[in-house]
């Protein structure tokens, strides 16, 4: 073989034997065989991300395989017009590429939609409880290395994939790219991993805490969001406001548009959401609204005068609940707000529903 079929050695049909992992197809089969990987691929986006963050992967995915696809098309016809029948892909070239392209899938992050997460939401998590469902040390491991390595893994993906098509369509020598480009992401992604030790050990500590329901465990943690979100979770699941009591009360940036009197509230808040709290819970509470929430939710005469009036009617509707709840329509004579009075009379039975005069 000369130096210049060596140099083009895919245009080449010497003892195509020689190289294993070459397959010489037709650029039509090629084209239908890339759209059914780029859809695969737009399907894999879509599933790995959740709530509002889906719609985000969906368009840049759909955009992204559908800018390559109509590219790849159009260099095709012109192949075809040109003579150009045949494509040959590099076997070798498309595993890295797909082993690349999982390990970015599982570092895609999501969101709860509107509701607060109550479980990691990398699509990381899912594949190792998929895998190992009784190993909380393996899940959370490889949730936080996916999660750091993810952009870095998805820029990898991003060159091997052009590498690809570059050595499908044009002929471009390009394997020794391809493996630079696989060592760089094994390395910087090593590299970020342990930068980043502390954080994989926080989330580890946590998930161990929150597998156990272990409030103790959580005063290992040496990251304050992962401290704090640790108290909350278990107290959320426990239904125990005392566990918010261990937070600490400290100011952090990230919590800035809280007061220090106000940084346990969110934990007793997500307590009272499950329970009918007690006096004492809601008498810790700091912030007016969360109070006012709390007292409504305990719903007895106490409560209702315990509430402060002028935060979006709550004492108006603690009385029309009261009343509702005991069919005594001395609580409807209390409500100031006149539509939550005639609600509260509408709900009255009948040898009870008789509005006061003038109403």
């Amino acid at each position: 073989m000369n130096n210049n079929s060596t140099a083009n050695y895919l245009d080449s049909n010497q003892n195509p034997e020689s190289h294993w992992y070459l397959i010489h197809i037709d650029s039509i089969i090629f084209f239908f065989i890339w759209l059914a990987y780029a859809i695969a691929s737009f399907v894999a986006i879509v599933v790995s991300s959740s709530g509002w963050g889906a719609l985000v992967m969906m368009f840049y995915g759909f955009l992204f395989y559908g800018v390559i696809s109509l590219v790849t098309l159009i260099t095709i016809v012109n192949k075809r017009i040109a003579h150009k029948h045949r494509i040959t892909i590099d076997i070798r070239i498309l595993v890295i590429m797909i082993f690349v392209q999982f390990l970015s899938l599982t570092g895609i992050t999501g969101d709860c939609g509107d509701q607060m997460c109550d479980l990691p939401t990398n699509f990381g998590y899912r594949i190792a409880n998929l895998f190992a469902s009784n190993s909380v040390v393996f899940s959370s491991l490889f949730t936080s290395v996916t999660t750091i390595i993810g952009p870095v893994t998805l820029l990898g993906y991003m060159v091997i994939l052009f590498s690809f098509l570059a050595n499908s369509l044009f002929n471009k020598l390009v394997y020794k790219t391809v493996v630079i480009t696989l060592i760089a992401v094994i390395v910087i992604g090593a590299i970020f991993s342990l930068t980043a030790a502390p954080t994989i050990f926080d989330n580890l500590k946590l998930t161990t805490a929150l597998d156990s329901m272990d409030a103790n465990s959580c005063a290992s943690i040496s990251g304050y969001d992962e401290k704090r979100s640790c108290y909350i979770k278990i107290a959320k699941e426990t239904r125990d406001y005392t566990i918010c009591d261990n937070i600490p009360m400290i100011k952090h940036p990230k919590y800035n548009y809280y007061s220090l009197s106000d940084i346990r509230d969110s934990c007793y808040m997500a307590t009272v959401d499950f329970i009918k709290p007690i006096y004492e819970v809601c008498n810790r509470v700091t912030q007016i609204s969360i109070k006012n929430y709390c007292f409504l939710r305990i719903a007895d005469e106490k409560a209702c005068e315990s509430i402060v009036d002028g935060y979006d009617n709550s004492k108006d509707r603690c009385y029309k609940d009261l009343g509702v709840e005991s069919q005594s329509s001395k609580y409807c004579e209390k409500i100031i707000s006149n539509e939550w009075k005639k609600s509260c009379y509408d709900n009255m039975q009948p040898n009870n529903s008789s509005l006061p005069s003038g109403q």
